[in-house]
């Protein structure tokens, strides 16, 4: 699950560089949960000296925020329209 939620940040990465947009995913993006997610990931890959629960996890996993739900429907709507734009990729003659 760690690494879902830390190699799902990368997406969220390439997503805002490639200057892609869906309407759902926005919004999902819009949220505070896509920084509780980079600090997330930040200490999923970068050692860190707290290694037991360290903040960047906590705030992250505090089920106040929702993030499971938020990270489940992150991935649909990425699927979604990732699915959707290589469908009419496929489709041109």
């Amino acid at each position: 699950m760690c690494l879902w939620y830390g190699m799902l940040y990368v997406m969220v990465e390439g997503w805002q560089k490639a200057k892609l947009s869906d309407p759902e995913v926005d919004i999902l993006l819009a949220s505070r949960n896509t920084e509780l997610l980079r600090r997330f990931r930040n200490g999923m890959f970068h050692f860190q000296t707290d290694h037991w629960l360290p903040k960047k996890f906590s705030a992250f996993l505090d089920p106040k925020n929702k993030t499971v739900e938020w990270v489940r429907n992150l991935t649909a709507g990425f699927r979604r329209s990732l699915m959707a734009e290589m469908n009419k990729i496929n489709a041109k003659p």
